[in-house]
């Protein structure tokens, strides 16, 4: 294979784990966080035994993550299914969105994005900790270019007096998607959110993604690159709705050499309903 399709294979498998707004991933409020709740959730279907089962359904102009589109700047829709076991924390989870990725020539494009998740969530000390693993699957996709792929998480998160939720999330690659060496990759998620009047929220993300394979030139040889993210979002009748602009730096254009549009400025608007 070109090595010159590499960078974007890797593109467009840069996902997190959990998906909030402002966080890696763009989605409509609603669909998890990168810490546990400091209480149980009071939504949800009651399966008895401890067992909580929450979904959670997102249409959005495009799927972006970690600053780069995952769909071409096409609308998306995408489900969430997670079961927890309250008592415990333990929990196991999947996350599907539609995809349509820039393949070498010859090779198919997969059609979807599965990613099976299990972790334990918890409030330790008025900390939120959130410790998993997550496998990426795009069903549809020649195996040989290896984009499946396994990663690692470890979420913290802390609201102070003034309302001001603070989370941080570590992830952890041992062989990244799209990696025909094997080489490992880390990625660094960093958030802020703050309730408005008006039942509106605000809300910041930086990202970093660095390691070996953003050493290497299956990476570019970029070394690292940053994402940014601010986002607006507000209930309305049951549904979340929400307003986002993404961005990235000058490492991320040169790391997508085949579309460097890829990771352009972008304005997201999602409409998301939990259940």
């Amino acid at each position: 294979m070109n090595n010159t399709w590499l960078p974007v294979l890797g593109a467009c498998l840069m996902v997190g784990a959990g998906s909030a707004v402002a966080e890696e991933r763009i989605t409509a409020p609603g669909n998890g966080a990168p810490a546990a709740e400091a209480e149980p959730s009071s939504t949800g279907i009651k399966l008895g035994s401890g067992l909580v089962l929450n979904a959670n359904v997102t249409a959005l102009t495009d799927y972006v993550s970690r600053g780069v589109s995952n769909n071409k700047h096409n609308p998306v829709v995408q489900a969430t299914g997670k079961i927890t076991h309250e008592p415990s924390g333990i929990y196991a989870s999947l996350f599907g969105s539609n995809v349509r990725f820039i393949m070498p020539p010859g090779t198919d494009s997969p059609y979807m994005e599965l990613d099976p998740a299990i972790g334990w969530a918890r409030a330790i000390q008025g900390v939120n900790v959130d410790l998993g693993f997550v496998h990426y699957a795009y069903p549809g996709a020649n195996k040989s270019l290896k984009l499946y792929y396994d990663e690692y998480y470890l979420g913290l998160g802390y609201t102070l007096p003034v309302k001001l939720s603070l989370n941080g999330k570590y992830s952890y690659s041992p062989s990244f998607g799209g990696s025909l060496l094997s080489n490992s990759a880390s990625y660094l998620d960093l958030s802020a959110s703050y309730p408005l009047p008006s039942d509106f929220k605000i809300a910041g993300h930086f990202g970093r993604s660095w390691g070996d394979y953003f050493d290497s030139p299956e990476g570019g040889s970029i070394k690292f690159y940053n994402d940014y993210t601010v986002s607006l979002s507000k209930e309305l009748l049951g549904i979340n709705a929400s307003l986002a602009w993404s961005t990235s730096d000058h490492r991320a254009k040169v790391w997508q050499a085949v579309d460097p549009g890829l990771a352009r400025d972008q304005v997201v608007l999602g409409l998301s309903k939990d259940f």
